[in-house]
């Protein structure tokens, strides 16, 4: 069975009955994806597609993010600072979400509220349309700002963000995502209220986010016909969650010893773009889970991860692996499926790591860049039938025969 994609991909620019280019997105995912593949269209070896993508969304006339029909937990929270870069923009639709502030880079978006009479039925209420949203702060400078003074209420234009406070015993309620940002920002900015905040509590639509406990739990994979080993887990459900999770590792109790113990951490379908720093400090960690995301590079601190025996990163966007990889004397298993792994040298010789048991990956990918070993016939009749997409699993040949 071939492998299948599963992350969210950028919603598509079509052109619309008026003749201008147009995007519908729904939810916080496909508006990520969305801006994300801008910055790759802009970068060095960035695909046609990607490319293209970036040249169409800076003549962009209508976005349409209207969340009426995205479930609660999808909904867009935050409006990127990228938004300013549509300048081309006449019409913007961000009603039935979740957002709690805009952006200072909103104004640049002159097109949307200045009146035209290129549609003369348009009011500014059609043109930008945040109703049914959270919204409770917008910079000062926008309250008289054209077709922002008739959807707003002046309460919500403030010199400062809104920045939780503690309570007397020091606890800080974080209701959204962008309270955690406007938190963080005031730690910086001033040590002294830092020091009045103990702990931090999540509450309504982030319910659920407070980072995850470890706890030690049977655990695969493990030697066929051995059962189940325990290890210390940790695993995030949400970006929401491991955003947390990264924000009180910065601010409070977790420290390196607790970092230490976790040897089983899940990082799996995050939207991650890179590996979390804080990875890389347990020094403890054997299995490490990051399929399912958006990852194009493993750094060479991964060999600090000398303990570690088994590494999924199949379904990113990795090209190459690093040299480091070969420190890794404990590797049992490398999962590396539904990746390009399109530079000259994909993977350095790994052949010397005595226990490692398979590598997966593409069927194309392994007949086209390596000699390898296929583990079973099976893997060898994918092979041989041409089939580019599907998994199989191999074992470089020896030191002198590996993947160089």
């Amino acid at each position: 069975m071939s492998n299948v994609h599963a992350l969210v991909e950028a919603p598509v620019i079509y052109l619309n009955c008026c003749g201008s280019l147009s995007v519908r997105i729904l939810g916080q995912e496909q508006l990520d994806a969305f801006f994300a593949k801008i910055e790759r269209g802009g970068l060095p070896g960035a695909s046609d597609d990607e490319k293209r993508h970036c040249i169409q969304a800076k003549e962009i006339k209508k976005l349409d993010c209207d969340g009426k029909e995205v479930p609660d937990d999808k909904k867009i929270e935050q409006l990127p600072k990228e938004i300013g870069k549509l300048t081309s923009l006449t019409w913007l639709d961000l009603e039935n979400n979740q957002l709690t502030s805009l952006p200072g880079e909103i104004g640049k978006l002159t097109n949307i509220c200045e009146r035209r009479n290129c549609r003369k039925y348009l009011t500014d209420h059609d043109r930008f349309d945040v109703a049914y949203n959270f919204i409770n702060y917008i910079p000062r400078e926008f309250r008289d700002y054209p077709g922002f003074s008739n959807a707003f209420d002046n309460s919500v234009f403030l010199d400062s963000p809104p920045v939780p406070q503690p309570d007397k015993a020091g606890v800080v309620i974080l209701n959204h995502p962008q309270d955690r940002i406007w938190l963080s920002d005031e730690f910086r900015k001033n040590p002294e209220f830092k020091k009045r905040v103990k702990c931090i509590e999540y509450r309504e639509i982030f319910e659920g986010g407070g980072p995850p406990q470890s706890c030690v739990v049977g655990c695969w994979p493990t030697d066929a016909g051995s059962p189940p080993e325990n290890k210390v887990t940790i695993g995030f459900e949400s970006r929401d969650q491991l955003e947390n999770f990264v924000f009180e590792l910065e601010h409070f109790k977790w420290g390196e010893e607790e970092l230490e113990r976790i040897q089983v951490l899940h990082l799996a379908n995050l939207g991650l773009i890179e590996i979390p720093k804080f990875v890389f400090k347990c020094k403890n960690l054997e299995r490490l889970f990051l399929e399912d995301n958006y990852i194009e590079e493993v750094p060479e601190i991964i060999s600090r991860l000398k303990k570690l025996a088994f590494l999924h990163l199949g379904n990113n966007r990795i090209h190459q692996l690093p040299i480091s990889l070969g420190k890794l004397t404990n590797l049992r298993g490398l999962l590396l499926d539904v990746n390009p792994l399109d530079a000259a040298f994909p993977i350095h010789d790994v052949s010397h790591l005595e226990f490692l048991e398979f590598i997966s990956l593409d069927s194309g990918v392994a007949k086209k860049l390596f000699r390898l070993k296929p583990l079973t016939h099976i893997d060898q009749k994918i092979m041989d039938s041409g089939i580019p997409d599907m998994s199989v699993m191999v074992k470089p040949i020896d030191r002198n025969n590996s993947f160089l």
